[in-house]
């Protein structure tokens, strides 16, 4: 095969090559060393003003560095970085790196004032005259290059990039006196030391590695401070060509061009023929570690994806999202989140035992913990870890936070729900001790928990009930049965709340107006995962199961968040994960993250504590596996979806609140009769039966070195019924008395429920003939000639419907779990 036959030159290139770079080499010779009033030519005359108009403040903005994300007590959640950069002093650069790095790209740089006209005019001619490109740069000309290309890139101006480092033809030589005007100046403003550390930090060196202080814990392990002549070498030498001198994929490359550098150095009287020997011999000894640099890769990934989405959402980071991805990618933050790494570990360790990621039901489980108070978000975890491959139990999704943060939609809430009703109740007067009244139930048939068909009571409520702002349809009989039996008079507020009795609470919030509960639910940061058109979260709906027995969904987040409201006494803060952002110049980023408001009373908030530590300390029903330890009081409630296939409890300490939900986010079926990390669980799973103690464990870890602190006492007002002056209400319909009623602080009962909403009160029974105590339902008994339907026709009208039965499974609380 023949060879390829040298470049050739044209003699009328080659002249007209040697003409230019005559000019040019007067020029730089002319602006370099002599004053233009000199006597020189007038095109040397005319180039030296067209160097002198150049621009020559270079500035210093700084350089892309990487951001880091930690955690609290200040371990690595992730580096989410365009480039891999962390930069450092020159007191934290090895003398060894300097000597090896000036040694191979400018031996004379400490000879020069920035332009190395030796080298230029070689450059110049041998570029001219065909002898191939050469650059002629120095290396305070090569920073400058190199530093307005990163510029150009953080900016997100790709042409300004490539005319950066342009090559070929005018706009090449162009570029090349702009970098040489640029280079004269910085020499007149920084050291050389300052010079070459900055270079040193900027420039690549391989496999994502920016900058020196990178690479050395790249490659090595170690911090560039530390560098050895031989692993200063190395990288000196790679920064020609990144791409095929990098000692993880190339190695021999690598040790070859290392060698060369090592000569040089020998060379310039750098090191000594001993020190040369030695690193010429030895291996390149890689000790390769890699920045979690995405989150995927983060040891804490959801947590990782919740702190970026967050963070992409603060005005402090930029204006546009485009703006503040850019300087979480490339600003070199430091950003303090609020987690408690210990937690993390504990939480994820915790729902994985009791949960195993890859189980025959497809049961995951998620939990959140947060300071009341604040807002601050302590942990987040999961039992499942981050990946595509569901076979082995993987997901992409994040369980325990919104949508906006992850792909999650939340889940139904269960008889968590219970609590809204509850505190909207203690609002309008409603005591701890109060007791509920209950209205005459209709036997139907129904499952129990094993899948067999039995007859239970069942409560049926009609849209005649309801204020029109409930979502209810015209004909929809809601019919809402309890797991356990029935009761048929009245039960205790706290009875109630330990036995998640379905009925009491469904007739609670009848009687409070649901549309006024879904309200309370909405003023204690309560809301669905989703947000709407205007970017705001989508409130629970109206209709009634959803508000008494929680048919909507939230993120356990959320629902932990809204409980700490409780837990501080009635302030409610948003939910925030960062606690601190510093620049990479040590300045604080001034975040608006914590926003709180008062929307309950510290008594009133006393008082639904009071009435739910009731739930942990029931001695007979299964949530008192949410006890905690030690004496530590708590309050909390279970919740278990109608059908069993999400479960929950949440709970509260005045430290911290908490929510853990085991269910099943790929709608696979009932969670019934199934076995988990080798226990089975016959029956429904409930709240109480694997969500509560895993509460425990998690809070018992949570307040592991945290004093044992008391919940406020409720004010006597609050706690006991007192007498009030009942108002006339005879001509009013059953909805128009109930609420002229509430707003005397009394609740009321409907004892005929069928009849129809136009009808008008007939009779009231009260405790005290005039008056009424608080703690009491009166009964209100509407006119009406129409007669109680039978259990068949209710039985025809709800098979009419669907069924539109609610509240088939309850929490466990009785100890059927």
């Amino acid at each position: 095969m023949s060879q390829p036959s040298p470049r050739r030159t044209s003699p009328f290139l080659a002249l007209s090559a040697f003409v230019v770079a005559c000019l040019l080499a007067g020029l730089l010779a002319a602006v370099l060393l002599v004053p233009v009033t000199i006597g020189v030519g007038r095109a040397t005359q005319a180039g030296t003003t067209y160097f002198d108009e150049l621009p020559s403040d270079f500035g210093d903005d700084g350089v892309t560095q990487q951001t880091r994300i930690l955690t609290a007590d200040g371990k690595q959640i992730a580096a989410p970085f365009g480039e891999n950069r962390v930069v450092v002093g020159s007191k934290d650069i090895s003398p060894w790196m300097k000597k090896a790095q000036v040694a191979i790209e400018d031996e004379r740089f400490f000879d020069h004032n920035g332009a190395d006209l030796t080298g230029i005019g070689r450059a110049l001619f041998n570029n001219f005259g065909g002898g191939g490109t050469q650059g002629g740069s120095t290396l305070t000309q090569q920073y400058v290059k190199v530093s307005l290309q990163d510029r150009a890139l953080r900016d997100g101006d790709l042409e300004a990039a490539r005319r950066a480092t342009t090559q070929n033809g005018a706009a090449g030589y162009a570029r090349k006196l702009r970098e040489i005007k640029y280079a004269v100046s910085l020499e007149k403003t920084h050291s050389k030391d300052e010079i070459l550390t900055d270079y040193l930090n900027l420039v690549y060196y391989g496999d994502r590695a920016y900058g020196v202080e990178a690479a050395a814990q790249h490659y090595f392990s170690v911090p560039a401070k530390e560098l050895t002549i031989a692993q200063a070498a190395t990288l000196a030498g790679i920064v020609k060509a990144p791409g095929s001198s990098d000692p993880v994929r190339h190695p021999e490359k690598a040790r070859d061009r290392r060698d060369v550098v090592l000569f040089k150095m020998h060379q310039l009287g750098q090191i000594t023929d001993e020190q040369y020997e030695e690193a010429r011999k030895s291996d390149l000894g890689l000790k390769v570690s890699y920045t979690r640099r995405s989150c995927a890769t983060s040891e804490y990934p959801f947590v990782c994806t919740y702190v970026v989405e967050w963070l992409l959402r603060q005005p402090a980071l930029g204006e546009s999202e485009n703006d503040r991805r850019t300087r979480l990618d490339r600003g070199g933050l430091t950003i303090r989140t609020t987690f408690d790494s210990k937690l993390l570990d504990h939480a994820a360790r915790e729902l994985r035992d009791k949960v195993p990621a890859k189980n025959d039901d497809a049961v995951a489980a998620a939990a959140a913990v947060v300071e009341p108070g604040t807002g601050k978000v302590r942990a987040i975890a999961q039992n499942r870890p981050y990946g595509l491959n569901s076979g082995k139990g993987e997901t992409a999704v994040g369980y325990a936070v919104d949508r906006p943060f992850t792909s999650s939609g939340g889940f139904a809430i269960g008889s968590t729900a219970k609590l809204y009703s509850a505190i909207t109740a203690v609002r309008d007067g409603f005591p701890v001790d109060g007791r509920i009244g209950l209205r005459e139930t209709v036997d139907l048939t129904a499952l129990n928990s094993r899948g067999e068909e039995r007859t239970v009571p069942k409560a049926v409520f009609r849209p005649q009930e309801f204020d029109p702002c409930a979502e209810v349809k015209d004909g929809e009989l809601w019919a809402v049965q309890n797991d356990h039996g029935s009761f048929r008079d009245a039960i205790p507020f706290k009875e109630a709340t330990e036995e998640s009795v379905n009925t009491a609470y469904s007739e609670l919030t009848t009687a409070l107006n649901p549309c006024r509960v879904r309200d309370t639910m909405t003023q204690m940061g309560l809301h669905r995962s989703q947000l709407d058109d205007q970017g705001q979260y989508v409130p629970f709906s109206t209709k009634p199961g959803s508000v008494a027995l929680g048919a909507d969904e939230a993120s356990p987040l959320t629902v932990a968040n809204s409980f700490a409201t409780l837990a501080s006494g009635g302030m409610r803060c948003d939910p925030y994960p960062v606690e601190k952002i510093t620049d990479f110049e040590g300045r604080e980023v001034e975040l608006d993250a914590e926003h709180c408001e008062r929307v309950l009373e510290e008594g009133e908030a006393a008082a639904v504590t009071d009435v739910f530590r009731s739930v942990p300390e029931t001695t007979s029903g299964g949530a008192s596996r949410a006890r905690l330890s030690g004496g530590r009081v708590s309050a909390g409630k279970t919740g278990t979806a109608d059908g069993s296939d999400e479960t929950w409890y949440t709970g509260y300490t005045p430290q911290l609140a908490a929510s853990v939900w085991v269910g099943t986010p790929d709608s696979l079926g009932n969670l019934r009769d199934i076995e988990l990390g080798g226990r089975a669980y016959p029956g429904w799973l409930y709240g109480s039966s694997l969500a509560a103690p895993t509460f425990r464990s998690i809070m018992d870890f949570a307040h592991r070195d945290m004093p044992v602190e008391q919940f406020p006492t409720p004010p006597a007002e609050l706690t006991k019924g007192h007498l009030v002056d009942v108002p006339d209400v005879s001509d009013k319909t059953v909805l128009e008395a109930r609420e002229e009623l509430r707003k005397a602080g009394i609740l009321a009962l409907n004892t005929k429920p069928w009849a129809p909403g136009d009808a008008t009160i007939e009779s009231i029974e009260t405790t005290n003939g005039s008056q009424q105590d608080t703690a009491q339902f009166v009964k209100l008994t509407p006119r009406t000639d129409a007669e109680q339907p039978s259990p068949d026709q209710i039985r025809k009208e709800l098979e009419a419907q669907g069924d539109g039965t609610q509240g088939s499974v309850a929490d466990g609380n009785t100890g059927e779990n």
